[in-house]
């Protein structure tokens, strides 16, 4: 191509695909001279076959799938090590002979924080990273340092953050965009019909580990048999439609053995938001994305044991919260939301449900349904005010201010 504008993206997980997507678009669009460089998922892939279809070279080159390696945990990984290592050695050379002048890190510590220190052995590029590690917590630690020490630009989810990170740019929430525009597309290309809203939302996650150890209870409920007949069906989400051990197990647990009739694997999460009363999810980015949906949520998470207490030992990790919901009502708007909510939830004013470790057991969670099922108004209620000050709070056009951001650094 000719240009001394390269431009190495790096990421590995699905809700910062999304992010990538929108922010790839709009960078080819208004530069023409920039090379995009990257790695992520099937969704960029597709992105860069698209757009490379439209010149006489490849405007983004796709290096590998970097999400099919992705991590939760700490141990529970390791089967993946070996194949992720040699991925990583032939990223490496690549980025040595590519020599990316400009770098863009979204999420991902456990590879991004590796790149950071080889890019910075090799030469001087420009480092921007968005959504860097451990934005989940209030308080500075080791990491909060090296990133601002090797960083060039950071960019924050939340406000809260930026007592995190001294040299960093709040623009806003990238998943508020998404959220708006993958709403109105799916309004304009269907029709709304009532399909009623009896049903229970499944969100288990993507990786092996999530469907078979972490999402194991949230799946198993639908065989409990009061959970099974209060709900007119079970929408899960279209991200295990290619695992046939967990869809067929699914099939051969359904009480009376009637073959799936009630348990739906849905394409669309937009067609779960539409249509679930509440749901179940892995603990991530898409339990904020289900509140913003306006869809009450259970949020669960569990780990190996020793994850656990390396965790808590080793790394010194202890989170109040699981849910981005409740992280951000706890450090940002916790007055707001009280005073805002009527009398009788000023004592329970968190928008979601959670359940970790020991506490998320099936015995635990037929409880939480029930509540939830029970009390459902009040939780609309809750994510109402919730997303009402969030939209005060938070900054419109997030996607194209960090699009406009990273252009303007680019171009300087």
């Amino acid at each position: 191509m000719g240009t001394n504008k390269k431009l190495f993206i790096s990421l590995a997980d699905l809700s910062a695909e999304k992010y990538a997507y929108y922010i790839i678009k709009e960078i080819v669009t208004k530069d023409e001279n920039i090379e995009i460089l990257v790695v992520a998922g099937d969704k960029i892939k597709e992105l860069a076959d698209q757009i490379n279809s439209k010149y006489s070279f490849n405007r983004i080159k796709f290096i590998s799938n970097s999400i099919k390696y992705s991590s939760v945990g700490f141990f529970e990984n390791f089967s993946y090590v070996p194949f992720a290592y040699i991925e990583y050695i032939k990223l490496k050379e690549i980025l040595k002979k590519e020599k990316p002048n400009y770098v863009l890190l979204i999420d991902a510590p456990f590879l991004n924080t590796k790149l950071i220190k080889y890019l910075r052995s090799l030469y001087d590029p420009v480092i921007i990273y968005l959504i860097p590690p451990k934005t989940w917590l209030n308080k500075r630690n080791k990491v909060h340092n090296f990133i601002e020490e090797t960083c060039d630009y950071i960019i924050l989810p939340f406000r809260f953050n930026l007592s995190l990170y001294k040299k960093s740019y709040f623009l806003g929430h990238p998943l508020l965009d998404i959220v708006n525009l993958e709403r109105n597309k799916y309004i304009q290309e269907n029709k709304l019909a009532d399909k009623g809203k009896n049903n229970l939302g499944i969100f288990p996650g993507s990786r092996k580990f999530e469907l078979f150890f972490i999402s194991k209870n949230a799946l198993n409920i639908i065989k409990d048999r009061d959970i099974y007949t209060i709900f007119d069906k079970f929408l899960i989400s279209s991200l295990i439609q290619n695992n046939k051990i967990l869809i067929n197990s699914l099939k051969k647990g359904n009480i009376d053995k009637i073959n799936n009739i009630k348990i739906e694997i849905v394409k669309d999460n937009m067609e779960i938001y539409q249509n679930s009363l509440l749901a179940l999810s892995k603990s991530g980015t898409i339990v904020f994305e289900n509140i913003l949906n306006n869809l009450p949520t259970i949020a669960y998470y569990k780990v190996f044991k020793i994850s656990e207490i390396t965790f808590k030992l080793l790394k010194k990790i202890e989170v109040k919260y699981i849910s981005i919901p409740n992280l951000l009502i706890e450090y940002e708007f916790k007055d707001e939301m009280i005073s805002n909510l009527p009398s009788y939830l000023k004592d329970d004013y968190l928008v979601v449900e959670e359940l970790i470790q020991e506490q998320y057991n099936l015995h635990s969670l037929k409880s939480k349904i029930f509540r939830v099922y029970n009390e459902i108004e009040s939780y609309d209620i809750k994510i109402r005010v919730f997303n009402e000050i969030l939209g005060a709070y938070y900054p419109k056009d997030s996607l194209k201010k960090i699009s406009d951001f990273i252009l303007n650094i680019i171009n300087k």
